[in-house]
């Protein structure tokens, strides 16, 4: 990537991957040696644990799940970000999910209605090759609040 890249145009790319549901697209960020923390504390390491942690989100269990921007912090020298999101949750259809899937999309849909929200931040470390090495996902609370209905920048 040119010297010139700028990490923030990179994050929007990789939230519009992620956002779109396009797994292999998304991995593609990371470097084999990367590792990602859920908000839940988890860790994996390296792109097929990663792959294997993101499955569940990209496969629906958790609806139709967009990532709205609201903020962003970059450091272009040291190669790291801060991006302040809400999650958009919209809990459309589990008829392709397997059971165990079937069974959160219910819970999630039955607690929270079809529409719901939450406040997080990734925090993002880049390497040379502005590939991801760290991705740590955080809530706003220690459980995360979901807020039934439509998020809105106003």
């Amino acid at each position: 990537m040119p010297s010139t890249f700028n990490l923030e145009e990179l994050i929007e790319r990789f939230n519009d991957d992620f956002s779109s549901q396009r797994l292999d697209q998304v991995m593609s960020y990371f470097a084999e040696q990367s590792e990602f923390k859920d908000l839940n504390g988890k860790t994996a390491k390296g792109k097929n644990a990663i792959k294997k942690a993101f499955q569940r989100l990209f496969d629906g269990a958790y609806g139709k799940v967009t990532f709205i921007p609201k903020n962003m912090f970059v450091d272009q020298e040291k190669r790291q970000a801060n991006f302040v999101w809400a999650c958009q949750h919209e809990m459309l259809s589990s008829a392709s999910l397997n059971l165990p899937n079937k069974f959160l999309f219910k819970a999630l849909k039955i607690r929270n209605g079809s529409a719901f929200f939450w406040h997080g931040v990734d925090y993002f470390i880049f390497d040379e090759e502005l590939k991801i090495i760290s991705k740590q996902t955080y809530g706003k609370a220690a459980f995360a609040q979901f807020i039934k209905g439509h998020f809105s920048n106003k």
